[in-house]
């Protein structure tokens, strides 16, 4: 099937309905090689799906305004259904496309609260949602309740949407589990994280009933806890102001702390710190951080709402939403008895195993299934057979070290380690954008290289960071920076010729010259993506061209892309590097899709949009000259094919007697040539693998 899932409301900050989107196409891309997926995402959020699998698409939509993204999803996806010819369309956050005649739908309910707790939301919301849920329930051909909670309010309030209607739990991601706190979390919390403290995380809405565990805390903290403390983390919602003024009331401001948004990858290590996790809330469809919180090992505490409840299975974790005194007593508990602090971390640990991604997407592929054939009784359900399937990406050669620092300190460290391999100090704007292995912002990792964690291991001097005992290296990138600037300057006509070369359609430099590390007689490497049909003719006129200029050593044709497709065939860290790192001196828009198409470099380089963004303009290439279109005019007629043939066969044959001693590096086919006659990737990888594990050692 050709399946769509529509993620254009994702917040910029993921939370709740986020995870849910974000994990359940993580789920998906695992266990579903069968289908066809097609991903309608912002242009902002595209960087949170790298690394899909071939059989999923990235389908890009502008970064619309709030009230023109509402529009888009009621009106826009019925054109897109047939463009893409697609089976079945999930609306995962309530809202169903109208129109959708020809494909089945699936909607997503994540509570009720619009008509049971209407009072919890802002005004301008309620009337909105509770006219989209009432056509969801009309239209859709299943509908997906994240918990039996949530499905019995469901059909309380619907009872049409009986025989409709499946409960499908989410799953917890496996970054969330005990996790050795940092220099950063230190940062994070404002005090050392040894100090007693009670954790909550969610968005501050009134429904999250803080209030009662903040008359607990006080009360403890006047008999027997006077240094506990409260740390509070998520964005500021409806219930804010109640907060900050129970807080006042109580005289609380010394011992509350408010982190406000915590990214993911730090999240690990603050539920890990925490002495136990609090969550009252007065109601939930579900509930990801007391998951998060058990999958961590912190002792957990919750309200006991049904959903809630549902999810712990527990009934020594839950009290009453509003007994002031029934959380103290628990709390007091979780902080003098060792026993049952340690029985409810193990049956945390235990509960949240059943909460997998993995079992949420075979379950949600079977509601796919379900939508089509009861959209379309009698036909069978279509298969994929347009995707090729590719053997798994190899493990990052970074795996296995590190594991003492916080994953964003980690992912600095291995990034600046390999930029040693080559003697290439970086600046923090390179850090991050060539972050390794983790996604993070420019001022998380400004925060993470100013922490304690990476002291030991790097230096910084004049705005460029380096492993230690590494400081000459910052004098010697600047000399070949010059070298490089100099080099490109004197062969610039030179570089544009060659991008404006006829059936040329991208040329970029790679290697040394991407990054201006070259030295006085280095050459400099070529990535060129040409014509599909003129691969051959392209790389022996070039050849010819530059013998006769005697530039044939200087410029060196490596890469000769001449596929339909955009999508490579070599998938590992060192060849993701290459393609990331490319500098283009013409063809930038096909490059931008070179990339997308290789989503897979993604799963090392999660950061690869930011790096395509900053691509330095070194060159302006006019467009194609009338000289260059009428040549490619003359010489693409099908008269030529058998030049091109003719140039396979001589030329190919040529370059595999001289380069049969290199099996690994060299490709020589009618529609790719790469010749790569030192095995860099080999050396360089192996390199990388033996510096980690010095480093390491340290």
């Amino acid at each position: 099937m050709r399946i769509a899932i529509d993620v254009t409301s994702l917040p910029p900050r993921p939370a709740g309905a986020a995870r849910y989107m974000c994990g359940l196409i993580s789920g998906l891309a695992a266990v579903d090689s069968d289908n066809e997926y097609f991903v309608f995402a912002k242009q902002r959020d595209l960087e949170r799906f790298g690394g899909l699998p071939p059989n999923f698409h990235l389908v890009e939509i502008p970064d619309l305004s709030r009230p023109l993204r509402l529009l888009w999803q009621q009106w826009a996806p019925a054109r897109l259904a047939s463009r893409y010819r697609l089976d079945v369309w999930h609306a995962p956050h309530y809202l169903l496309p109208r129109g959708m005649r020809s494909t089945a739908t699936v909607v997503t309910f994540h509570d009720m609260t619009f008509f049971l707790y209407p009072q919890l939301h802002h005004r301008t919301k309620v009337p909105f949602f509770q006219h989209a849920i009432r056509q969801a329930v009309k239209r859709a051909d299943r509908i997906v309740a994240v918990s039996r909670t949530t499905r019995h309010d469901t059909l309380r309030l619907f009872p049409e949407a009986e025989g409709r209607i499946r409960h499908v739990y989410s799953g917890v991601q496996k970054a969330f589990r005990p996790t050795v706190p940092s220099g950063r979390l230190v940062q994070t919390l404002g005090f050392a994280p040894e100090e007693p403290f009670a954790l909550f995380v969610g968005a501050f809405e009134k429904r999250k009933n803080l209030e009662v565990v903040l008359h607990a805390v006080h009360a403890l903290r006047h008999d027997g806890l006077p240094n506990l403390r409260v740390v509070l983390t998520g964005p500021r919602e409806n219930g804010f102001e109640s907060v900050r003024q129970t807080i006042e009331k109580l005289g609380l401001n010394e011992a509350v702390r408010f982190t406000g948004y915590v990214p993911d990858a730090d999240l690990p290590a603050l539920y890990s710190a925490a002495d136990v996790f609090v969550f009252p809330s007065l109601y939930e469809g579900f509930g990801f951080p007391p998951l998060e919180a058990m999958a961590c090992g912190t002792p957990t505490l919750t309200s006991d709402a049904p959903a809630v409840q549902e999810l712990t299975a527990n009934p020594a974790m839950q009290i009453a939403a509003t007994d002031v005194e029934g959380w103290r007593r628990k709390l007091q508990r979780v902080f003098t008895d060792e026993t049952f602090c340690r029985e409810l971390i193990q049956y945390g640990q235990a509960r949240v195993r059943t909460f997998d991604w993995h079992e949420t997407a075979r379950q949600m592929r079977a509601v796919y299934e379900e939508a089509y054939a009861a959209k379309f009784p009698g036909r069978s359900t279509p298969r994929r057979s347009t995707v090729q399937e590719v053997s798994p990406l190899p493990e990052p050669p970074w795996n296995g070290h590190f594991q003492n620092l916080a994953p964003i300190e980690a992912a600095i460290l291995r990034t600046v380690v390999y930029a040693d391999l080559f003697d290439y100090p970086l600046r923090l704007e390179e850090i991050h954008r060539g972050l390794l292995g983790h996604a993070a912002s420019l001022e998380e990792v400004k925060q993470a290289l100013a922490g304690a964690g990476l002291a030991p291991y790097l230096q910084q001097h004049a705005g460029h960071y380096f492993l230690r005992g590494k400081a000459a290296t910052v004098s010697s990138r600047r000399i070949r920076e010059q070298t490089s600037s100099e080099l490109l300057r004197r062969h610039r006509r030179l570089l544009r010729l060659v991008g404006r070369f006829p059936f040329v359609r991208g040329a970029a430099l790679s290697g040394a010259a991407a990054f201006r590390n070259c030295v006085a007689r280095d050459d400099l490497d070529l990535f060129l993506i040409v014509h599909p049909r003129r691969t051959w003719l392209v790389y022996t006129a070039l050849a010819l061209l530059l013998k006769l200029l005697r530039k044939r050593r200087l410029l060196c044709l490596n890469y000769l892309y001449g596929k339909p497709n955009l999508t490579v065939a070599e998938r590992d860290f060192f060849v993701a590097h290459q393609i990331a790192f490319l500098q283009p001196i013409s063809g930038n828009g096909l490059f931008r899709a070179f990339l997308q198409e290789n989503g897979w470099v993604r799963t090392y380089l999660p950061q690869a949009e930011i790096i395509e963004q900053a691509w330095a303009r070194r060159f302006t290439v006019p467009p194609r000259s009338r000289l260059q279109r009428a040549l490619e005019a003359v010489l693409g007629l099908r008269l030529f094919d058998a030049l091109e043939a003719h140039a396979y066969r001589w030329y190919g044959a040529h370059i595999r007697r001289l380069t049969r001693h290199l099996p690994d590096s060299v490709r020589v086919e009618k529609d790719r040539i790469m010749l790569f006659t030192n095995d860099h990737k080999t050396r360089a990888l192996e390199r990388f693998r033996k510096r980690l594990q010095e480093v390491a050692a340290q």
